[in-house]
């Protein structure tokens, strides 16, 4: 448990590095799962059982450990008002508040920048704050950095790619000399 009186709550970008974080870990492990789910299966709509057991895993870490993976790695902690860790059905309707500052444009999770006690929407909504418990400057601003250099750099393979397939004219022409001709008979 935290200083109740006077708790040091988290801001904006220590969070965003949080969520960066969160991403990098269970957002890529979720994603090789599906596809090997459905590589070994063929059936791609098991990509909703990964996702599904994702959100689960997510709430069950909000709401018994006091955060995600990327929180606790860099020292934050949800927490209920008193200093308790929120529980099950609270981190339930926290995670529904999430879904509700992403659909109204982010708005909500910019209220973090500029709140008093640092809560988003989604913190409002379950009365819920993110304290820091320890200091861990090093892994956020790597994941800071991260959030910024990670986008960038899917688009411009996006677009190598997509350069490529119209530069060669498709995977069947990139070496079109290395099957024979051979005769039909």
């Amino acid at each position: 448990m935290t200083n109740v009186s006077n708790p040091q709550y988290a801001g904006f970008w220590v969070r965003f590095s949080a969520m960066v974080w969160d991403a990098i870990i269970l957002g890529i492990s979720a994603f090789m799962v599906q596809i090997l789910l459905v590589w070994a299966t063929g059936i791609d709509s098991i990509t909703y059982v990964v996702t599904l057991a994702t959100v689960i895993i997510t709430v069950y870490m909000d709401g018994v450990k006091g955060g995600t993976p990327g929180k606790l790695m860099l020292g934050l902690r949800i927490q209920k008002e008193d200093g308790q860790v929120i529980g099950i059905p609270i981190a339930i309707l926290r995670y529904i508040g999430k879904i509700l500052s992403g659909v109204i444009l982010g708005i909500g999770y910019l209220m973090i920048a500029w709140d008093a006690k640092k809560q988003g929407l989604h913190d409002k909504i379950a009365k819920t704050f993110v304290i820091k418990t320890v200091e861990r400057k090093g892994l956020a601003v790597t994941g800071i950095i991260l959030g910024f250099v990670l986008p960038i750099l899917l688009i411009v393979l996006m677009f190598v790619g997509l350069f490529a397939l119209l530069m060669g004219g498709g995977i069947a022409n990139i070496a079109p000399n290395t099957i024979p001709n051979l005769p039909i008979p």
